[in-house]
């Protein structure tokens, strides 16, 4: 099942689980990254606070255009989308998924 993991302070050795099409997304050139903390140390909890929507977004669009993508996984992410009605102003997931009021 394609995945869009985010990550934060754990190590991501701990949560790569070697998901067919996952794609993670985590601010690795921060030098507090991975502190494996609930609580940030430094007060910033700058590894979740800089995670951008528009990197998930992207990362969600690679997985959907992929040419093997499953038909269910597509159908899966429309529904989900659907549930979500203000993402449907990403014209590349509309394209990626094809119209739902279609």
């Amino acid at each position: 099942m394609p995945v869009v993991c985010l990550i934060g302070p754990n190590d991501r050795r701990y949560t790569d689980y070697a998901l067919d099409g996952q794609v993670v997304i985590q601010k690795e050139e921060l030098e507090c990254v991975p502190c494996q903390r609930k609580v940030c140390p430094l007060g910033h909890h700058r590894c979740m606070q800089e995670l951008r929507p528009e990197d998930v977004l992207d990362a969600a669009e690679r997985i959907l255009r992929r040419e093997h993508a499953d038909p269910l996984v597509r159908q899966r992410a429309a529904w989900w989308l659907g549930e979500h009605e203000d993402l449907w102003s990403v014209p590349a997931l509309v394209d990626a998924l094809g119209d739902p009021s279609a």
